[in-house]
């Protein structure tokens, strides 16, 4: 390729000039977490080396919920495999 002046330009394609980093990770040993429930860790700074993103299993009974808390360095999500869940969001102003 060439720019107006009729100097040739070379693009590196940086999706395919880099190895996938795509790993499978499997669930680790099962605790008891801060609010009583059963956690499974998964996707972590510890498992991966993410920043932002920490994905575990979490057993809930039913009737059980958890207490207000905060997750201020990571993104949260709930995804349910059986039964019915509810996410209440509260915001604090800081």
């Amino acid at each position: 390729m060439t720019d107006v002046n009729g100097a040739t330009i070379q693009r590196k394609n940086t999706m395919t000039d880099k190895k996938p980093t795509c790993r499978v990770v499997r669930a680790g040993a099962e605790f008891q977490g801060k609010q009583g429930h059963l956690l499974a860790p998964g996707i972590s700074a510890q498992s991966v080396g993410s920043r932002r993103v920490h994905l575990q299993i979490a057993r809930i009974p039913p009737g059980v919920k958890s207490n207000a808390h905060k997750h201020a360095d990571h993104e949260t999500a709930i995804y349910v495999l059986r039964a019915r869940g509810e996410n209440y969001i509260l915001q604090f102003d800081l």
